[in-house]
This record gives C-alpha cells, sequence and structure tokens, in this order.
C-alpha cells in the first residue's frame, strides 16, 4: 500500500476520463480500402477505352505490373460506359455450326459403313 495525496488522485482521475471522452468523441475510422486517386481512375479508362477487348481482370493485371493495386469490382464500377466490342470467349453459333458439320459427316460416315457391310454379307 502506498499513500498518495488527494490532489494527485483527483488529478489522475480528470486525466483518466479525459482520456475515455477524448476516445469516445472521436469520428469512427470508416472500413474498407482507400479510395482511387483520379490519376488511377484516369489510367483505368483509358486502358479500357484504348483496348475494348479486355475485360476488367486483364486491366487489373496490367495495373498490377505497374505496382497499382486495383480491385475488380472498382474497374468495373469506373468502366461502365466503355462498350465492349463483342464476346471474350467462343459463342454457341460457331460452336453449333462445328458440331452440326461433325455430326453430319458422322452419320454420313455410318451410312456408308453400313452399306458397305450390307454389300459384305451378301
Amino acid at each position: 500500500m502506498f499513500i498518495v495525496q488527494p490532489a494527485t488522485l483527483l488529478r489522475w482521475h480528470r486525466d483518466l476520463f479525459r482520456l475515455v471522452w477524448r476516445r469516445k468523441s472521436k469520428p469512427k475510422q470508416q472500413g474498407g480500402r482507400r479510395p482511387l486517386s483520379g490519376r488511377v481512375v484516369q489510367l483505368m479508362r483509358r486502358l479500357a477505352r484504348e483496348n475494348p477487348l479486355w475485360g476488367a481482370e486483364r486491366i487489373r493485371g496490367e495495373m498490377l505490373k505497374l505496382n497499382m493495386e486495383v480491385a475488380k469490382s472498382s474497374i468495373q464500377k469506373y468502366t461502365p460506359e466503355i462498350q465492349r466490342v463483342g464476346p471474350a470467349g467462343q459463342t454457341w453459333g460457331p460452336f453449333c455450326e462445328i458440331t452440326r458439320q461433325r455430326f453430319g459427316r458422322a452419320i454420313s460416315c455410318r451410312r456408308m459403313m453400313d452399306s458397305f457391310a450390307a454389300f459384305s454379307c451378301s
């Protein structure tokens, strides 16, 4: 046990009280990422405009090469007005056409094999 003067005890109480209310009255920190600078958004839009076939993931990769970490969702958010030329991958049209051609060849080959089998058996 140690002895303190009443003024010291009151000063400690005031200091603690001041510290608690200073922390309570501070504005709360917002979570999430830092806001993007105008320069980064400008570069992002320029890449999307000059390379219309690139998607958000490709733009993100190119920006990572420049040491600029940007989320894919941010790129999609800041470049909605960029019109994409066409789909990135193969569409159903060519796929169906190729399948139809192969299927047609397979049927004609089967018919030919059936006709040869009919000739060889008779």
